[in-house]
């Protein structure tokens, strides 16, 4: 982390941050962030940034991180966090179910499930899943998950690049809504996590 800001110049251009940061911002992003960040991310890509191959594995390792993180938990905590959180135990019990009936294909699709991603991993650590078996699964779901978010922002781009050649002195009012729209869904994903806790 520290090699990354040392290589931070303030008077770089976005273009350059993108090509010296952009790897792990997608990294960072899509383990809080999900499919916000990975579409973007491939559309990048189709601007020659970041290559696609790097963007879909910096995505799966993003989104596989998160989700690991999630299983362990309830792998090793999950009952305590369960009396701390009683909202919760109706929803990881329909999951768990889900989890005994579907087993390894309900893992690799986990982060298709949007909405449930996180509290379906924790619920699979909840359940006692073997972690090797869940591990392999995620990740060859989030290999899968990567590569079909980052190609259709990549296959968005020529569109996204004749809309952006259309709005040419608004560049500043689209990041700033683009940002308004990122923050909009984090805290909608925030605001879920809060209302299993009730």
């Amino acid at each position: 982390m520290m090699a990354l800001w040392r290589r931070y110049d303030p008077t770089m251009n976005p273009q350059d941050l993108m090509i010296h940061f952009g790897l792990p911002l997608v990294f960072l992003g899509v383990m809080f962030g999900g499919e916000a960040f990975v579409i973007p991310a491939g559309w990048l890509a189709y601007q020659g940034y970041i290559p696609l191959p790097l963007v879909i594995l910096a995505s799966a390792l993003g989104s596989f991180v998160a989700n690991q993180a999630a299983f362990q938990v309830g792998y090793h905590q999950g009952a305590t966090i369960l009396q701390k959180r009683p909202g919760w135990q109706r929803q990881v019990d329909r999951l768990s179910g889900w989890v005994y009936r579907h087993g390894t294909g309900l893992a690799m699709g986990t982060r298709f499930l949007v909405g449930f991603r996180t509290l379906l991993a924790f619920s699979f650590g909840m359940a006692r899943y073997s972690p090797r078996k869940f591990a392999v699964a995620d990740y060859l779901g989030a290999l899968l998950w990567a590569a079909l978010m980052s190609v259709l922002g990549f296959a968005f781009g020529d569109g996204v690049e004749t809309a952006l050649n259309n709005m040419k002195g608004y560049e500043m009012l689209l990041l700033i809504a683009i940002a308004v729209i990122c923050a909009a869904l984090w805290l909608k994903r925030t605001a879920r996590s809060h209302q299993f806790a009730k």
